[in-house]
């Protein structure tokens, strides 16, 4: 009996400890505007989770983990600058953490008002 309550407890405990994350996700999220650098991204939102580039752009995901669904933040950076951010939110994974979920960036889904120039050679 004791161990199912243990279970209990720390099962509620990440649960809990992932909402907090992804509120967090989402309040440092704010803290980004268009033209800031890849070190103020850092200093906003940590290290990239994932990160995919093309050129001279970059995509850079973030996930957190609600109780009814995860959330993904992708910062879009043309040039080491903040293009555009975006965000979608899909079934959740609890209580499996959703850094472990990410879909490959679709290239299709640049903001359209964010040019990224591709060369090929």
């Amino acid at each position: 009996m004791k161990a199912i309550l243990r279970s209990g407890y720390l099962a509620f405990a990440i649960l809990a400890l992932t909402a907090c994350t992804g509120d967090r996700i989402r309040a440092n999220s704010m803290l980004i505007g268009p033209g800031d650098s890849r070190e103020a991204v850092i200093a906003a939102m940590g290290p990239p989770e994932n990160r995919t580039f093309r050129g001279s752009a970059e995509a850079w995901q973030y996930c957190s983990t609600g109780l009814t669904g995860d959330t993904y933040r992708t910062v879009w950076l043309v040039n080491g600058k903040v293009a555009s951010l975006t965000s979608r939110t899909t079934e959740s994974h609890a209580p499996v953490l959703c850094a472990g979920f990410f879909p490959e960036v679709d290239w299709g889904q640049v903001p359209p008002d964010v040019r990224i120039a591709i060369e090929v050679g």
